[in-house]
C-alpha cells in the first residue's frame, strides 16, 4: 500500500467510524423529536461536512487509481494536501463532531429542557445527564484568567466542569489552577452577554453535593 493510500484509509477508519455513529443515532432517534428539534443537535446540522469529507476521501482514491474528476492533480502529495485543506477549514465543525459521539446527548430521545447544543462550546461534550434536573459538562482547553478576591493575583484557570442544576436554577463552575492542580475553587456560575461572573458556594451541603456529583461523574 502506498503513502495516500495508507493515509486515506486511515482517515477512512477514522471519519467513517464518526460518521456511522452519527448516523446511527439520527436513526434511533428521528421518530422521537420534531424536526425542529432534531435540527438543534449540532451532529445532524453539520454532518453534511463529514459526508462531504468521506466523498472527497474517496474520490482521492479513485485518482489513485487513475481514476475521477480531479486529475490535474499529479502525485501523493498534492492528494493529501487537498485533504488537509478541507480539514482545515473544517477542523472546528470536524472537532466538534468527534466529540459529539461522545456526548450524552448523541442519542437522547428528548426535547432538551437544558441549555442543550445552542450554547455548546467548542470541545466540550456532556458529560452526565439525569434527563430532568441535573446536566454536567466537561471541557478540553477552556481556561479562563480569573483575579482572588482576598490575594488579588491573578491566575489562570482551567475550567473542569459546568453544572446545571434546573431544580434550584443554578449553574456551578469547577475550576483548577493551571500550574496548581491543589488549586481548585467550586464556585456559582452566572453566565452574562458582556461578562461571566462567579460566586462564593457558602452552603457547606450544598458545596459538597456538586463537589461529589463532579467526582462521581468525570
Amino acid at each position: 500500500m502506498n503513502k495516500i493510500r495508507e493515509y486515506t484509509e486511515n482517515e477512512k477508519n477514522i471519519f467513517g467510524k464518526i460518521y456511522a455513529e452519527i448516523m446511527d443515532a439520527t436513526i434511533e432517534i428521528e421518530d422521537s423529536l420534531s424536526e425542529e428539534y432534531l435540527y438543534r443537535r449540532k451532529y445532524i446540522k453539520n454532518s453534511n461536512i463529514l459526508k462531504e469529507y468521506i466523498s472527497l476521501i474517496n474520490e482521492v482514491d479513485n485518482l489513485v487509481d487513475g481514476k475521477g474528476i480531479l486529475e490535474l492533480f499529479k502525485n501523493d502529495e498534492k492528494y493529501k494536501k487537498v485533504l488537509e485543506a478541507y480539514k482545515q477549514k473544517n477542523r472546528t465543525d470536524l472537532n466538534q463532531l468527534e466529540n459529539c459521539t461522545k456526548c450524552a446527548c448523541l442519542k437522547c430521545p428528548n426535547e432538551c429542557i437544558f441549555d442543550s447544543c445552542l450554547v455548546c462550546r467548542q470541545d466540550s461534550i456532556i458529560k452526565y445527564c439525569d434527563y430532568k434536573k441535573i446536566n454536567m459538562s466537561t471541557f478540553k482547553n477552556f481556561t479562563l484568567n480569573l483575579t482572588n478576591n482576598d490575594t488579588r493575583e491573578d491566575n489562570t484557570y482551567k475550567v473542569l466542569s459546568i453544572i446545571q442544576n434546573l431544580e434550584v436554577k443554578q449553574k456551578y463552575i469547577i475550576i483548577e489552577n493551571i500550574y496548581d492542580k491543589d488549586d481548585k475553587y467550586i464556585l456559582y456560575y452566572y453566565p452574562g452577554i458582556k461578562k461571566d461572573t462567579y460566586g462564593e458556594i457558602t452552603d457547606e451541603e450544598e458545596f459538597n453535593s456538586v463537589a461529589s456529583l463532579y467526582k462521581i461523574h468525570s
